[in-house]
């Protein structure tokens, strides 16, 4: 699975560039979604929760909490698609 993030303005024709996407059977293009901010909230928490910075050996716990994000935005998106190629709207 590939996953492409298309951030931009608002009114600067991202929605356009998400139904192009979508003409090709090969790509699932969201609406608008939310997965960036999920990740966001994971960064968050990993930031600032005690027991993220208690942790003895924190390379490793860096390592875990990126295969948090990936495997659960991976998961997320499989739930939405089985297309091999995925485009991500968010702002």
């Amino acid at each position: 699975m590939k996953v492409i993030f298309n951030s931009s303005m608002p009114r600067a024709c991202s929605t356009l560039l998400q139904n192009i996407f979508n003409q090709n059977p090969e790509f699932y293009a969201t609406p608008t979604d939310g997965l960036i901010e999920l990740i966001y909230g994971a960064q968050k928490q990993y930031s600032t929760v005690p027991e993220f910075k208690a942790s003895m050996d924190q390379e490793q716990t860096k390592k875990a909490w990126i295969n948090f994000c990936r495997h659960g935005a991976h998961g997320y998106l499989k739930s939405l698609t089985d297309k091999p190629n995925i485009v991500v709207k968010a702002r």
